[in-house]
């Protein structure tokens, strides 16, 4: 299922000609394949989606240490280039996580009562 989003989302980048986008999910579907492969010749059983957003967290964890090891060398180009595939990574593994999220409430409560009317 997760795959299968994966790549209706390589294909609307196509259509869009989103570039920065379909770059990124591209390097998101070399890394599945690879994690793929390296489970078959464990002889381990086909990826599910929990394992395949493992793949898509160490891939955001890559980028993200990747800008800032950039950063921290005073290549501040290379990190403008990486960044925004770091927010596309962890975006596209927001958009396509199978697990609900909280909801969050748009307001905190209140933390005094409410006298009785």
């Amino acid at each position: 299922m997760l795959r299968e989003q994966i790549n209706e989302a390589v294909k609307g980048a196509m259509k869009a000609q989103e570039k920065l986008k379909l770059s990124t999910l591209r390097l998101v579907n070399a890394a599945i394949k690879n994690a793929d492969i390296e489970a078959q010749m464990a002889q381990k059983p086909a990826l599910t989606d929990d394992d395949i957003l493992g793949v898509l967290q160490k891939l955001i964890k890559q980028r993200q240490d990747s800008v800032a090891a950039y950063e921290q060398g005073g290549r501040k180009e290379l990190a403008d280039q990486d960044a925004p595939k770091s927010r596309s990574s962890r975006d596209s593994c927001r958009n396509s996580s199978p697990r609900p999220r909280p909801r969050r409430r748009s307001r905190p409560r209140s933390r005094t009562p409410v006298p009785p009317a």
